[in-house]
């Protein structure tokens, strides 16, 4: 796919589609490449990609030759739609072995030679422009080894396909480069055996509509005047795919089901009120279902045990209601009420517990929001009736949690304050209230060299009726003494600019951490070399009373770096930020 394409990134449309496609080609194909350059002379990448290639674009496909010099043979072959279909249909969506070329005939051949300094830069085949539009399997031969194969579509046209209820389809035909929609271009649907189950042609707004009565479509490829595109039905070509998903069709449903009950949680003998929605998913919105069609309950205790099925018709408003019974001495814990109508199954589940209202409030506070590792804190446990007495001599337990942050590198996944399922046990202490209610303890968290951590004090307090109640509080907990942030300007430059980056030293408190020496370093990392690189020399500064400091680069050659900036606090720990260019 040519994601360069300045003709494609301004069309919003196009930009969606080849987006989408993106997700699938071209991270499947380069992430998993890394792996395949360590056996392969010259690879495509690792899976089933489908490299979609645009005559009027870039007009090439990315490869990988090993580093070095070498002379790579290429050679086209071309596919049928029906073959393509069933070829992609037994493809295994992790597959490693190579596209067998046996019994297709080549059409177009070529050679190119390859520098690579860089052995995860891909380098391109580039397409002879005497191509017509089609479907291929190019093969790439190295003269420094083995080759591989992969499928690769040229075509100036890209498809949008939906899944409808009922055997309804939709696909959508656009220009790559023309910014326009393509119309009478005749689509069919075919399944995976390669056999075709639906055709149409798109209308005037680059549409077609298909009514499927027999057969799975898999994949639809679509041709006008010599011009030929594909998109497939299966996971992979799905706007939403990951990588890391497993094979599956993109899935529908036939109904819309919103189920609730009337509270989350219950009490053994209690009932249960349910009510739901049930619309019929049309390609104009939604409609009722008929009266008459059958639906039924099912609740499930937390042993997965049916405790009540509940057969059920809609009103004329398309809902339906009803109530289950609890018994006295069911399981406790996570239960699921289903409602199946036409196949489709909707679940919600509720909780079933014994309980009662606390009659005391337990709380934990500390004598800071934050503290650094190796400081003693202030931990006070608080526990008062609703009434407005102390809970007196009361025993008292705390456990201790800790959770060692993700390093800087992975703060773009890191959201909120973790959960006690993330953290680790690391203490556990006891006590007794004294006369007003309190106890309290002096405690020094740790934390392990250049990591914060999330501490969390759970307090559990039990009266003297043995009614225990517990009270959290979270505690964060720094290796520094301040934070540091590293910000480039931009995040691509050419060679010939010059390379500023914003250095911000912050306390925890958000204010300004001024005279501050920093260090910067352009780093090349290599995947197959232990030692680190620097692209040019480092440079030095000190941050300014505000705490900001700018430092720029220049000469600094093409590539990949990670920038590291380094400074050191009161207590001789090292302050560390990073960033990409």
């Amino acid at each position: 796919m040519n994601r360069e394409q300045p003709e494609v990134r301004r069309y919003p449309v196009g930009r969606w589609m080849v987006m989408g496609l993106l997700v699938i080609l071209f991270i499947t194909g380069i992430y998993n490449s890394l792996a395949a350059q360590w056996e392969q002379a010259v690879n495509f990448g690792v899976g089933r990609g489908v490299q979609l290639v645009d005559p009027d674009g870039m007009n090439r496909v990315p490869v990988w030759p090993l580093q070095g010099e070498s002379t790579v043979n290429f050679t086209l072959y071309p596919l049928t739609p029906a073959d393509f279909a069933r070829r992609m249909a037994t493809y295994g969506p992790y597959n490693n072995a190579a596209i067998a070329t046996t019994g297709l005939t080549a059409v177009t051949t070529w050679q190119q030679n390859f520098t690579v300094n860089d052995w995860y830069e891909p380098q391109y085949a580039l397409v002879p422009a005497s191509v017509a539009s089609g479907i291929y399997v190019i093969k790439a031969e190295s003269n420094q080894g083995d080759g591989d194969t992969e499928y690769v579509v040229v075509g100036r046209n890209a498809l949008l396909l939906k899944r409808g209820a009922g055997g309804q389809f939709v696909a959508w035909a656009v220009n790559l480069q023309g910014q326009s929609v393509t119309t009478t271009m005749d689509i069919t649907l075919y399944d995976r055996q390669g056999t075709p189950v639906a055709s149409s042609a798109t209308n005037d707004k680059g549409v077609a509509h298909f009514a499927v009565t027999s057969g799975e479509p898999f994949m639809a490829v679509a041709q006008k005047e010599g011009d030929t595109t594909v998109a497939g039905l299966d996971w992979q070509w799905s706007s939403d795919g990951s990588y890391w998903w497993w094979d599956h069709n993109t899935t529908h449903n036939d109904q819309t089901i919103y189920l609730y009950t009337d509270r989350p949680i219950y009490r053994p003998n209690q009932t249960i009120y349910y009510q739901a929605f049930v619309r019929q998913r049309t390609l104009d919105g939604y409609a009722q279902l008929a009266a008459s069609t059958p639906i039924s309950l099912t609740l499930r205790d937390a042993r997965a045990n049916v405790v009540a099925t509940h057969a059920a018709t809609l009103d004329a408003f398309g809902t339906l209601h009803g109530e289950m019974t609890i018994g006295d001495a069911p399981p406790l814990g996570w239960w699921t009420l289903s409602l199946t109508v036409n196949g489709q199954t909707q679940s919600q589940q509720l909780r079933v517990e014994e309980y009662r209202k606390p009659e005391y409030e337990v709380t934990v506070r500390s004598d800071g929001a934050q503290v650094i590792a190796g400081d003693s804190v202030q931990l006070t446990v608080a526990a008062d009736y609703y009434f407005g007495q102390p809970v007196a001599n009361a025993a008292l337990k705390l456990k201790i949690y800790r959770y060692t942050l993700p390093r800087y590198d992975w703060y773009w996944w890191y959201d909120g304050i973790p959960s006690l399922y993330s953290a680790e046990l690391v203490d556990e202490l006891t006590g007794t209230t004294d006369a007003n209610g309190q106890w309290r303890t002096s405690y020094q968290p740790e934390a392990t060299d250049q990591y914060d951590a999330h501490y969390t004090f759970t307090a559990e307090v039990t009266d003297d009726r043995g009614l225990p109640v517990s009270g959290t509080h979270q505690l964060q907990v720094h290796w520094n003494s301040f934070a540091m942030q590293l910000s480039p300007t931009k995040w691509g430059y050419q060679s010939t600019e010059a390379i500023p980056f914003d250095i911000a030293t912050r306390n925890h408190d958000g204010s300004a951490a001024g005279s501050k020496a920093v260090t910067v370093r352009i780093i090349h990392d290599y995947w197959d070399e232990t030692a680190e690189r620097e692209a040019v020399p480092p440079q030095s500064g000190t941050t300014d009373a505000q705490g900001n400091l700018r430092l720029t680069f220049t000469n600094v050659p093409q590539g990949w770096y990670r920038v590291e900036a380094t400074s050191t606090d009161s207590r001789n720990r090292q302050v560390l930020a990073q960033n990409y260019l």
